[in-house]
């Protein structure tokens, strides 16, 4: 048996997001400190001022412009990162069977629901005929099999920001069954719109204005943000067959998932701690999910108690929104770029913080760093981590 047939590896990466709509583009401005926050118009509906939008959106050239029109936004975009990762991972001749979709979203193609509705009350316009096929979060991974031909197993996942680790997970499960060879992992939400903005702002979560609180004392919320990322997932032997062993970028070192009511604090405290542990390795850094004030007061005990001060944090959601399903895929996408790059991104924060024990990156560091723990915490008590490391060639 080869040393690394249990090994799970990313060979490919895509994003998309309010810092950009590629890798390079998108860490390149999230180091500057550059990404596209909006006000948006005011309705009756919600009180979300400002949003992390996605700018100048374009299908990619390699994306049937006919496919495309029948897509709703949250499938155009997720397209196009896979589209990326596809590339990066030169997966090209892969038997089609033998690819697998996996998809984490929480709130599909709403926009399309809610045009669809305005077209039958307030006949604005006539009704999309694809419609059925475009609202529901299963819509991506049947466009993704359409755009690319891939048959394998394919699998949505609803979890809040939880969704993208539990996508992963379950990629894992059937690479290291052998029912696949090949995991197309994609995270994507697109919640700006009326239905979208009015079921976040009553969850008391997210920010009125364009600021992403995170580990303050009086946390104002999460800046929402739209946007999606995907992962080429496969097992290392697998890969190394397929191209070269510096091609591979990273690890998939360990990924858990458990779950807790919301009100009973203390034993979600002890979970998520458990959670942790059970990700092998301390890892040299955490990309924080940055929920809501009590989320956070988790976050901070739990980790002030495993690593103490031997750990960094930062968000780097901070600057690009927190885009829910896609959440955790796009911060494992940073994290991989942030070890193959030897530079840790930070966070957005107005002051110093140390108000819950915590010290948060507030500038970038150029390091070495071979570990990564993300984490999330989904709304309704869905709790998930996952550990990323550099692959040792």
């Amino acid at each position: 048996m080869n040393m690394y047939d249990d090994e799970i590896v990313i060979t490919g990466l895509g994003i998309i997001g309010a810092c950009g709509k590629n890798t390079e583009e998108f860490f390149d401005n999230l180091l500057a400190g550059n990404a596209n926050i909006e006000r948006i118009d005011k309705t009756n509906l919600h009180n979300i001022q400002y949003a992390a939008k996605i700018v100048d959106f374009n299908i990619d050239k390699s994306i049937d412009r006919r496919l495309n029109r029948k897509c709703a936004r949250f499938s155009q975009i997720s397209l196009n990162v896979v589209s990326e990762a596809v590339r990066m991972a030169e997966l090209y001749n892969q038997a089609d069977r033998e690819v697998g979709i996996f998809v984490g979203n929480s709130t599909a193609g709403w926009d399309s629901a809610e045009n669809g509705l305005k077209s039958i009350f307030l006949k604005e316009k006539e009704i999309s005929p694809y419609l059925a096929s475009n609202w529901f979060p299963a819509a991506v991974q049947g466009h993704i099999s359409l755009a690319f031909g891939y048959k394998g197993i394919s699998k949505t996942v609803v979890g809040d920001r939880a969704s993208g680790i539990l996508a992963i997970e379950m990629a894992m499960h059937y690479l290291k069954t052998g029912k696949i060879n090949c995991a197309i992992v994609v995270g994507v939400e697109t919640p700006i719109n009326d239905w979208g903005l009015k079921f976040y702002d009553a969850t008391g979560q997210f920010s009125h204005d364009n600021t992403y609180s995170i580990f303050e004392k009086k946390c104002k919320g999460m800046l929402i943000g739209e946007g999606a990322g995907c992962l080429v997932l496969e097992r290392r032997e697998h890969a190394e067959k397929r191209i070269s062993k510096e091609k591979i970028l990273a690890k998939v070192h360990a990924c858990k998932d458990c779950f807790c009511k919301e009100e009973l604090m203390e034993e979600r405290v002890s979970l998520y701690q458990t959670l942790i542990n059970n990700v092998e390795n301390n890892a040299d850094i955490v990309f924080v999910s940055g929920g809501n004030e009590k989320e956070q007061k988790i976050e901070a005990e739990v980790y002030q108690k495993l690593f103490g001060n031997q750990m960094l944090y930062t968000c780097p959601k901070t600057y690009f929104g927190n885009t829910i399903g896609a959440a955790a895929i796009m911060d494992t996408i940073l994290a991989v770029m942030s070890m193959n790059k030897e530079v840790i991104p930070r966070s957005f924060v107005q002051k110093h913080i140390e108000n819950m024990g915590i010290e948060i990156l507030d500038k970038n560091i150029q390091t070495q760093h071979d570990r990564c723990l993300v984490t999330s915490m989904g709304y309704g008590g869905v709790m998930a981590a996952l550990q990323v490391e550099r692959c040792v060639l």
